[in-house]
């Protein structure tokens, strides 16, 4: 994907969200719920204004991140070589963003849905989508599995970055799990996703130790 076609497109939808965020507002109560447990029940409320513009905002300033860092970036020629797969992220992440606002309204409207079934399916194609760019990453400080280890090797930075990407492909399918069984599957999730991690950062200082003393 052309980085001119992921700005339109990410635009696109921050305006969008703005507009459903304006359309909903004479529909909702002054104070609305913007956070679940992992049972489902309402944890956090907020004002109308604040709690309604606050998932638009963050998605703008995510988008700007994102199109600002990889340009900073020491190694940006390495960022341009797989730049298509992390544009289609960026635009990917601008949809969830887009996704979750929209259900944190559903409830706000009257309508009852338990957040976490109809959430975890957008997280886990968001992971898949970080799992394909694991797979395209050059070694670059702003993109990555970056630790200490991959990022003074491109052997280790390459071998961590194969299998962090499976695992993390392994945790978006995990995570559908969670619209069966929405408690369990959260927690598996969770768990592959924070385990894969910092098995990752072990794996890369592995790695690294027996390759410079190899």
């Amino acid at each position: 994907m052309k980085t001119k076609t992921t700005v339109i497109i990410s635009i696109s939808i921050i305006v969008l969200e703005f507009l459903i965020v304006l359309l909903a507002y004479s529909y909702l109560p002054d104070r609305i719920a913007t956070h679940w447990d992992l049972y489902g029940n309402v944890n956090g409320y907020m004002g109308k204004t604040e709690g309604l513009l606050f998932s638009p905002i963050i998605s703008v300033g995510l988008f700007v991140l994102l199109m600002v860092v990889p340009k900073m970036d020491p190694k940006a020629q390495n960022i341009a070589k797989f730049r298509s797969t992390f544009n289609m992220f960026i635009v990917g992440f601008m949809l969830f963003m887009f996704y979750v606002n929209l259900l944190t309204l559903v409830p706000n409207l009257g309508i009852s849905i338990n957040m976490i079934q109809w959430l975890m399916p957008a997280m886990s194609g968001l992971f898949f989508l970080v799992g394909v760019m694991l797979e395209k990453a050059e070694p670059n400080y702003a993109i990555g599995i970056r630790t200490p280890w991959t990022l003074a090797s491109e052997k280790v930075w390459y071998k961590t970055h194969k299998l962090g990407a499976k695992l993390f492909k392994v945790s978006a399918i995990l995570s559908l799990i969670a619209v069966i069984l929405p408690e369990i599957g959260f927690v598996l999730f969770m768990v592959s996703v924070l385990g894969g991690s910092l098995f990752l950062v072990a794996y890369s200082y592995y790695l690294y130790r027996k390759e410079k003393y190899s």
